[in-house]
């Protein structure tokens, strides 16, 4: 379930070009409603990379954090590939033709539809936060608080970290490293 959460972030991710930003604005960016167009025409594009990952997930008991890390691989127009090394090796590829890698690539699904979209620049660091909260009745809406990407323009690698927020309480957080 989480992975799939994951993979379709991801690739919203991937398809407003996302990059990295200051944590102290993670919270205040839910008081900046944006537009995807209007966010996107911010932020600088996502081209074939490779990054580090490290991953931490908080149980709804807020007691238990499960951590992982590995290698991520987005190679534009062809796919992308999550391979954790850390505890345990898996590999979870997304294809040109798979569902999720068509979202990537500002297929079919509409962001907005589902998603109330927040944004906020800052400027003197180069670096931005996209906010996304899942809209009443929408499929996400049950199992989703919300979304923080975090990103830095000029960066090697634009992206910095997802916090994604669940409604049992739960919270994983995936920062991003360049090789």
């Amino acid at each position: 379930m989480f992975k799939k959460i994951f993979a379709i972030f991801a690739t919203i991710l991937l398809s407003v070009n996302i990059i990295q930003a200051n944590a102290n604005t993670h919270s205040s960016v839910f008081s900046h409603p944006s537009s995807i167009k209007e966010a996107s025409q911010k932020m600088p594009a996502l081209n074939s990379a490779c990054a580090k990952f490290r991953q931490e997930k908080l149980l709804p008991d807020n007691k238990t954090v499960l951590q992982s890390s590995g290698d991520f691989e987005y190679v534009k127009d062809k796919g992308m590939v999550f391979k954790t090394t850390h505890p345990l090796q898996s590999t979870s590829y997304y294809s040109p033709d798979d569902f999720l890698f068509a979202v990537s690539n500002k297929g079919n699904f509409n962001i907005e539809k589902n998603f109330d979209i927040f944004f906020i620049e800052n400027e003197s660091k180069n670096s931005w936060t996209l906010g996304l909260v899942p809209k009443k009745n929408s499929k996400m809406e049950k199992q989703l608080n919300s979304v923080v990407i975090e990103g830095k323009d000029n960066a090697a690698f634009a992206l910095n970290k997802i916090v994604i927020s669940t409604k049992n309480s739960g919270k994983t957080t995936i920062w991003f490293e360049k090789n």
